[in-house]
């Protein structure tokens, strides 16, 4: 705190009084209430910032404000003096001497001990509107210190700083991603109808998928039997080739092919039941229709031949010959072409 100012040719004033704590300064023009705090800012800064033109350097201050040539103004805070004493030598030049509680100073001792002394803050509007951002922040700090741990509390706004850039690069990333869906639905073509045509649509395409499939399975399982059919037939017409199946005369024999028969006869028995099946009426009737007459295949219907083929093989006990299954064969062809 202040309390007692003291200037000497400052403004063509000399003041020596006692101030306290709370202290108004009233009066005329030219009494000193501002010389008062000019010799404060003085003292304090080393210049007078509320000057019509701030001069800081000390020749200016004593042309300024000097009379003759010495200017003296100094204030005593909580109990310690602070004074600065401009002078100027015969060759003209200017000097400044600092002293604390009559004792010489250098300037940074002699900041150092104003702050130890609890000098008052002083605020330069025009100078503090000059700073960096930084510089600011620092002034504003000093001027008005919080409570707490400063170092934290620093350490804490750098945090948040890496967490605020942090959350602006997810900003934006988002921007993007949103930037690129934008873009996709505005080119995506969405069908024509409403929903309910559309789901009417799905339906009867599903359907007719589902038919398509039904039918290719249903032309699978037939074009297997015929190939069924027709490797049957190949099998057949080589073995008869190869001579496994012999056809002869009244004496006609059967060669070992082994049928489809679950009762299969035995090497020993098939000799005797061939020679008993070429004896039977069935045979004899082929023999008869070969020998006497004309032959019951060149008839108009073939399906009825062929049938008659069949029918007259089951009678002779050739449930299960080569003969019977290449007749049952070509019948099934031929009732395909009748069909279509």
């Amino acid at each position: 705190m202040i309390t007692h100012i003291r200037t000497k040719g400052f403004k063509g004033q000399n003041i020596n009084e006692e101030i306290s704590n709370k202290t108004l300064f009233i009066g005329p023009n030219g009494c000193g209430k501002s010389t008062r705090s000019h010799a404060i800012a003085l003292v304090v800064l080393g210049y007078i910032p509320w000057a019509a033109k701030v001069k800081k350097k000390p020749v200016d201050i004593l042309d300024t404000y000097g009379a003759d040539n010495t200017l003296t103004a100094a204030v005593t805070i909580n109990d310690t003096e602070f004074e600065r004493h401009l002078s100027r030598s015969n060759k003209g030049s200017v000097s400044q001497r600092l002293r604390v509680d009559k004792q010489k100073y250098n300037a940074t001792d002699f900041a150092v001990e104003l702050d130890r002394a609890g000098a008052p803050k002083i605020f330069d509007v025009s100078a503090f509107m000059e700073l960096s951002d930084q510089k600011k922040i620092e002034l504003v700090f000093n001027l008005f210190p919080p409570k707490g741990d400063v170092k934290n509390l620093t350490s804490q706004i750098d945090k948040k700083t890496t967490e605020l850039n942090k959350l602006n690069k997810q900003v934006q990333a988002s921007n993007g991603v949103i930037q690129r869906l934008t873009t996709s639905k505005s080119n995506l073509e969405l069908p024509t109808g409403s929903l309910a045509e559309t789901q009417a649509e799905i339906v009867t395409l599903t359907a007719q998928v589902k038919k398509a499939q039904e039918g290719l399975k249903a032309a699978e399982i037939e074009a297997a039997e015929i190939t069924t059919e027709e490797k049957t037939r190949e099998k057949v017409q080589t073995e008869q080739e190869a001579g496994l199946i012999h056809m002869g005369g009244a004496g006609s024999s059967q060669s070992t092919q082994k049928a489809p028969s679950p009762e299969k006869p035995s090497a020993q028995v098939l000799p005797k039941k061939m020679e008993d099946q070429a004896n039977s009426p069935g045979m004899n009737r082929i023999k008869d229709f070969i020998s006497d007459g004309p032959s019951p295949f060149d008839g108009p219907d073939p399906i009825k031949s062929i049938q008659l083929i069949i029918d007259t093989l089951e009678a002779a006990g050739c449930a299960a010959c080569a003969a019977r299954l290449v007749a049952k064969s070509e019948l099934m062809k031929f009732k395909r072409r009748a069909a279509a």
